[in-house]
């Protein structure tokens, strides 16, 4: 794919997460942050349409946070940390 040719071309270490699907579920966002977690990864960049950007905000939101996503949606919990 163009986009991680372009990466690999500049050396950019990357680890694609290729998993959201439409309407995508609060699991599929801390599949992603589990992800970038174990993958020690510092930003996220998200290519695609409102699905895709939607998730890409709560894996880098999860990412740097703990406890349950739904705690955060629904204001029990709150952070203004997330990776770039």
């Amino acid at each position: 794919d163009r986009v991680t040719a372009k990466l690999d071309a500049a050396h950019i270490e990357h680890v694609l997460f290729d998993q959201v699907d439409a309407n995508p579920l609060t699991t599929t966002a801390l599949d992603g942050a589990a992800l970038a977690k174990s993958e020690s990864c510092d930003m996220v960049v998200a290519i695609g349409g409102g699905s895709i950007m939607d998730c890409a905000k709560g894996i880098a939101f999860m990412s740097v946070n703990e406890g349950d996503i739904n705690d955060y949606i629904f204001n029990r919990k709150t952070s203004d940390k997330a990776l770039p």
